[in-house]
C-alpha cells in the first residue's frame, strides 16, 4: 500500500458550495441513504446541537444506516468519499507514516509549503503531486485532494 490511496471520481457536479439537500440527494441516488435517513437528515438540520458542525460532521453524527455497507454507520471517511464523487474529485487518503518525507523537503520548503498549506504526495520525472485541502471538505482534516502539477526546473 502506498502513502496515498486513490479512489477515482465517477459524476462531477458544477463547482458550487456543498449544501445539504445537495449533498442527500446524491447520497440517496448513491444508495448511500435510503428516504427515512433523508427526511431524518432535514429534520435534524437546524437542531441546537447540529447547527455548528461541517455538514459531514453533522450526517456522521446521525448515525445513519450505510446502505451501501449494511451493519455499518457512515462515518465520516464514507462520507467524504461520496462527496468526492459527488463533486468530481479524487480522493485520496493520505497516510502520513508512509509519507517520503526526503521527497517533500527535496521539492519545497516547509515554510513554504505551511504557508500555502499544500504537501507533495508524490514525484514523477516529468510531475509533482501536490495535495491541497479540499474546499469542500473539513478544513485542516486528513481529507485531501490532490491535483497533479506539470513539473519544470530551471
Amino acid at each position: 500500500m502506498t502513502a496515498v490511496d486513490e479512489q477515482q471520481s465517477t459524476t462531477p457536479k458544477k463547482n458550487t458550495p456543498l449544501n445539504l439537500k445537495d449533498f442527500l440527494d446524491g447520497l440517496l441516488e448513491e444508495g448511500y441513504i435510503d428516504q427515512e435517513g433523508y427526511e431524518l437528515a432535514v429534520a435534524e438540520q437546524h437542531a441546537a446541537q447540529h447547527r455548528e458542525k461541517h455538514i459531514l460532521q453533522f450526517i456522521a453524527d446521525l448515525n445513519l444506516d450505510n446502505k451501501q455497507n449494511e451493519g455499518h454507520a457512515l462515518d465520516i471517511e464514507t462520507l467524504t468519499v461520496a462527496l468526492s464523487k459527488q463533486c468530481g474529485q479524487d480522493y485520496f487518503r493520505i497516510d502520513p507514516l508512509k509519507i517520503d518525507v526526503t521527497m517533500v523537503i527535496q521539492v519545497m520548503d516547509y515554510k513554504f509549503s505551511q504557508r500555502h498549506q499544500i504537501l507533495t504526495v508524490d514525484e514523477t520525472p516529468t510531475e509533482v503531486v501536490i495535495a491541497v485541502p479540499s474546499l469542500t471538505s473539513m478544513s485542516g482534516s486528513r481529507y485531501w485532494n490532490i491535483h497533479p502539477r506539470n513539473r519544470s526546473r530551471g
